[in-house]
């Protein structure tokens, strides 16, 4: 039960870190890893937001640090790895 708790919370928290994204990182992040949305491959997010996949996995790459760099100051270091 505990264990399921805090993976609960787990979840939480980083749909709300994702939220702290800019909207089209926010919005290639929660579809890219089906946090809270449908998985698309970056083809696929590409052609919604008219970009390209390199351009999507950059933007991925740039929210990913974001992402690193906020949990670090919570201690939570090693959770984008989790996603």
């Amino acid at each position: 039960m505990e264990e399921e708790d805090f993976s609960a919370k787990v979840d939480l928290f980083i749909r709300e870190a994702i939220s702290w994204l800019p909207p089209r990182e926010c919005k290639i992040v929660a579809h890219y890893y089906g946090v809270a949305e449908p998985r698309k491959s970056l083809q696929d997010l590409g052609d919604e937001l008219c970009l390209s996949s390199e351009r999507i996995r950059q933007l991925r790459n740039k929210a990913e640090a974001r992402l690193s760099t906020w949990l670090s100051l919570f201690g939570l270091d090693g959770l984008v790895e989790v996603l």
